[in-house]
């Protein structure tokens, strides 16, 4: 409705696991790992990706990077929200 840009996130189960995961058209990997989180001003992941969105809890796109391995999340307002690295979805929590 405003216009911006929004990713939709579902809830995939885990082939073996009681629980679900977090994840974008289904796919999910446990080779993408976020630190520190929660965090304050800068937020780190594993893996160099090629595309990584940040995305608060309505959907809607907050900032992104391309080829990228940490962003800075100092200006952003505190709140739970979902990194997507390339097909990998986290839960991220920023904090003042």
């Amino acid at each position: 409705p405003d216009g911006g840009s929004h990713i939709e996130l579902t809830s995939q189960p885990t082939p073996g696991a009681t629980n679900g995961v977090l994840s974008v058209n289904g796919i999910a990997s446990t080779s993408f790992n976020i630190y520190p989180n929660p965090a304050k001003e800068i937020i780190r992941w594993t893996n160099i990706a090629n595309d990584v969105t940040l995305i608060d809890i309505n959907g809607k796109v907050i900032t992104s990077c391309n080829q990228c391995s940490s962003m800075n999340v100092s200006q952003i307002a505190a709140g739970v929200y979902y990194l997507k690295a390339d097909e990998n979805v986290r839960m991220v929590v920023v904090q003042y």
